[in-house]
């Protein structure tokens, strides 16, 4: 890497707790809507017509389902890893600055 870095520390950590909340809001709203989802796929019935549906649409529902499972946890550990280094650039900061010896 080379250039000039610089994070804003407060805001980035800001941004990170903002993260979490959206990962923790999403993940008890898709298990609402798999419920909403799960609620209408009874209702696709069992006669021959509804049989040829299911041939086609469960495949392509669970994959979707299976797919989006995982992006509230992808959420999460992004905003984990987002609030670890801030950690790391702030005591990275501290310790660059103590190394400077004091002008009196």
């Amino acid at each position: 890497m080379t250039g000039f870095m610089h994070m804003e520390t407060s805001g980035t950590e800001g941004f990170m707790n903002g993260l979490s909340q959206t990962g923790q809001h999403l993940a008890s709203t898709w298990q609402r809507g798999k419920s909403t989802i799960a609620d209408g796929e009874s209702g696709i019935g069992s006669d021959l017509l509804a049989q040829a549906f299911r041939g086609v649409y469960l495949p392509a529902s669970t994959a979707a389902r299976q797919a989006a499972d995982q992006v509230p946890a992808s959420i999460l550990a992004d905003a984990d890893a987002g609030a670890f280094c801030v950690g790391c650039y702030g005591t990275g900061d501290q310790r660059a600055a103590a190394a400077f010896p004091a002008v009196h």
